[in-house]
């Protein structure tokens, strides 16, 4: 049943059609990237957000965030601090723009503030940044200044008679809504591109070819095929000499929707760590943008490197040269601000401890760079919250072969966590009162539950108020907590609102050891908060409150 659901909404989607003839793949960009997706794109990102730590920076009063807009300077440090495909999760489509952290902080201050990069780190051991290889990097075969000479051609094969030709100044490209033949959406093209790469150092470098889901190429480095598409080859390292040239080819075919060409590099650089210390040293405030990418994380990652294997993790930890570069931010003793980009939960124990202020920013997509700053300098106020819990340890979590549900997830997690599912910050505090239940049920009926919640602080700012049940008198296998319900509220400053939920009879229900499910009799507590309930300690600082009340079934 459900393979023929499967392949019904395939077929319906046209996934075994030619593309010229499905409706869905005449859209063009003027229509997925209007403005009002744009700003759907944006909303998202904001709401996505999750404060998780926000206190004074040393030798300060109040909360670090968010930012005074009219800070001196700032310097934006880190891996993903200007990293596009970083804001990219696993699965996605093709954005005509991408705003990274630096972009998105440099659009915001830029125009009143010094705003200084610096990589800082590689993003893992093993792990080498890939750049598009700038035009004066490139010399053509044929034609003038810089670039690749390019020879452009219909269809899928490569013959003597192009339909186009001339000199791409750098081949970093995404065509959209028209290909570079026909200038029709993803009509079939192929292009070979030739001429040299002259090193501005010598070093080992590692050059890539990525033609995003498109395996239809071939890169010849000094005349011997380095690059094959069709062998999931993507990049080849390669000792070369500054001054010198090297003969580079590359045939390239598109078929179907979005095709892209990146010729990129990683050039040696042995000074990130200076650089970005320099960097600091020179800023009043300091936004360290760490965390993991889509290839790190990503399905079927061909990566093996310590604490990843093949899109696995094995480890939870933040990969140790964005540790080693935090830890040297910190003991400069400057006013630091975490930005985590990542699709997983990361433990990150020092940081807790030693940053003032963290925020969880996800892969935000095409407008994320613009969302955490929105967000940094307080033209947002956070409201999101952990769809998921933070260990301080893989060693917090049982083998990955033990299916006994202890220790597992939120409803069974028995420690404190680094920080808890649900949990996230406000630049403003709500409270939560008047919490109404019965006094008793038959476990069968609709059971509803209301609960005020107010601002009590200074800013206009989102409340995600959460229902948790917990069975009092079950103990073993039954969740120790569970989540039934949860609304996104807009409070103005003073202002109070009700929220309401109704609790069925599946809700108060539990699981036996069968695996059916069945009434439950005895004491079930009622959480209506903020927050995932049970926390005491520096995890309830700042957060915001929890009601509570006994209901039982008879």
């Amino acid at each position: 049943q459900s393979l023929h659901r499967l392949f019904r909404a395939r077929f319906r989607l046209g996934m075994f059609d030619k593309p010229e003839k499905v409706p869905y793949a005449q859209i063009p960009y003027s229509v997925v990237d209007s403005k009002k997706h744009r700003q759907m794109a944006l909303k998202m990102a904001r709401e996505s957000m999750v404060l998780l730590k926000n206190e004074p920076a040393p030798k300060n009063k109040n909360p670090l965030l968010p930012l005074d807009k009219d800070v001196n300077s700032v310097a934006v440090i880190g891996p993903n601090a200007d990293k596009p495909d970083t804001m990219l999760g696993n699965y996605h489509g093709t954005p005509s723009f991408i705003t990274t952290p630096l972009k998105g902080i440099q659009d915001k201050v830029a125009s009143r503030t010094n705003v200084h990069y610096a990589r800082g780190a590689e993003i893992a051991d093993g792990r080498k940044r890939q750049l598009p290889i700038p035009s004066d990097r490139l010399i053509p075969s044929q034609g003038s200044g810089h670039g690749l000479y390019a020879e452009y051609f219909s269809g899928k094969k490569i013959s003597e008679q192009p339909a186009k030709q001339g000199v791409d100044k750098q081949i970093n490209f995404k065509w959209l809504d028209d290909t570079p033949v026909s200038g029709k959406l993803a009509a079939d093209f192929s292009v070979r591109w030739t001429g040299k790469i002259k090193a501005p150092e010598s070093g080992t470098y590692i050059i890539g070819f990525d033609a995003a889901r498109n395996y239809n190429y071939k890169l010849y480095f000094d005349n011997n095929l380095k690059l094959d598409g069709s062998k999931r080859q993507h990049q080849f390292s390669v000792p070369l000499q500054s001054g010198k040239t090297y003969n580079v080819k590359i045939e390239y075919t598109s078929t179907g929707p979005d095709p892209q060409a990146h010729l990129t590099w990683h050039k040696p650089n042995q000074h990130l760590l200076r650089e970005a210390v320099d960097a600091a040293q020179k800023s009043d405030v300091v936004i360290l943008c760490l965390g993991l990418d889509s290839h790190l994380e990503g399905e079927e990652s061909p990566i093996q490197i310590p604490g990843f294997n093949g899109g696995d993790r094995t480890k939870l930890d933040l990969p140790a040269p964005q540790v080693e570069l935090m830890k040297k931010i910190i003991s400069l003793g400057k006013p630091t601000v975490l930005v985590m980009l990542s699709g997983s939960a990361i433990a990150m124990p020092w940081a807790k401890q030693n940053v003032p202020a963290i925020l969880q920013a996800w892969y935000g997509g095409q407008a994320g760079g613009t969302a955490i700053a929105d967000v940094l300098f307080g033209d947002y106020n956070p409201g999101g919250r952990l769809p998921i819990t933070f260990y301080k340890s893989v060693d917090d979590l049982p083998s990955f072969t033990n299916y006994n549900m202890r220790h597992r997830t939120y409803r069974y997690f028995e420690d404190e966590p680094l920080y808890p599912f649900g949990y996230g910050l406000s630049y403003t505090h709500f409270t939560y009162s008047d919490l109404k239940i019965p006094s008793q049920t038959d476990g069968n009926s609709p059971v509803e539950v209301t609960a005020k919640v107010k601002n009590t602080g200074s800013k206009s700012g989102d409340e995600v108020a959460q229902l948790y049940v917990s069975h009092q008198d079950y103990a073993g296998m039954h969740p120790i907590r569970a989540l039934k319900g949860f609304e996104r509220l807009s409070l103005d400053p003073g202002e109070s609102q009700t929220v309401k939920f109704t609790l069925n009879a599946e809700d108060l229900s539990v699981v036996d050891a069968e695996g059916k499910t069945i009434k439950a009799k005895g004491h079930v507590k009622i959480s209506v908060g903020g927050k995932q309930p049970g926390f005491k300690g520096d995890l309830d600082a700042h957060t915001t409150g929890v009601a509570e009340d006994i209901m039982k079934i008879i």
